[in-house]
């Protein structure tokens, strides 16, 4: 599992300020902080968003597999918490 992960820019952009700053991933009971950073990419916006710091240790706790499917909800924007669906691969 990569120690990042690349947030879609649509979803970026109407969620998160375009400042680096901490979210918090949620599944279940459990939450993770996060690091948000941005970078300059090659998307039409000129930036990427991603997920670094603490994402590692978020992949690990929760056993995430490459075929492994992720839904990410927000569900406090103000807060930064965003609630975290994982599908297995063998459930869908």
């Amino acid at each position: 599992m990569e120690n990042w992960y690349y947030i879609p820019v649509a979803i970026a952009n109407s969620w998160f300020e375009k400042k680096a700053q901490i979210v918090s991933l949620w599944v279940g009971e459990e939450y993770w902080h996060v690091n948000l950073t941005i970078n300059k990419g090659s998307s039409s916006s000129g930036l990427e968003h991603r997920f670094s710091s603490g994402w590692a240790a978020f992949a690990r706790d929760n056993s995430l597999q490459k075929s492994d499917v992720c839904i990410f909800e927000l569900i406090n924007k103000n807060q930064h918490e965003i609630k975290v669906t994982i599908f297995r691969q063998s459930e869908i």
